[in-house]
């Protein structure tokens, strides 16, 4: 079993690298990254990333989901549809050349946050639970590319 640990972009910096070495950490997942150029993540961005993240001994592992400008038309069947996914297709290309093995997506019509509540009070050992409530989404406006 490996141990990783997920960061934002800008959270990737020296200190946390090196927090992440002493916790016994060896593989890092990035989330959402906006290394992005011409619609893809770019490539140099990509690797530079890449061997940032090696300097520390770590080993980047995996993108756990991309930009809603990514897929956003895709899953809307926009008109740009078809840019979309070319844009999602150069970006698993590129991430395949730099030796990122895992891309997890999350491709949603509802958005990041529209449709469910966050309850604090609940879930075993105080953990708190996601959960859906109609009352209070239904006069929500239509998700585009929400965030």
């Amino acid at each position: 079993m490996d141990l990783g640990l997920k960061f934002k972009l800008d959270d990737l910096t020296e200190d946390n690298l090196r927090f992440a070495q002493q916790m016994g950490v060896t593989h890092i997942v990035l989330h959402s990254p906006r290394l992005v150029k011409n619609g893809a993540l770019d490539y140099h961005m990509l690797l530079e990333t890449r061997e940032f993240i090696a300097s520390f001994g770590l080993q980047w592992t995996a993108i756990e989901n991309l930009a809603t400008e990514h897929w956003g038309d895709v899953v809307e069947g926009a008109a740009r549809r078809d840019d979309g996914i070319e844009n999602v297709c150069r970006t698993l290309e590129n991430m395949g050349k730099v030796g990122i093995p895992i891309l997890g997506y999350y491709f949603s019509l509802a958005g990041g946050g529209h449709w469910r509540s966050y309850d604090s009070s609940g879930g075993r050992g105080g953990a708190g639970i996601k959960s859906f409530d109609y009352e209070k989404v239904k006069e929500a406006p239509p998700s585009r590319h929400a965030p």
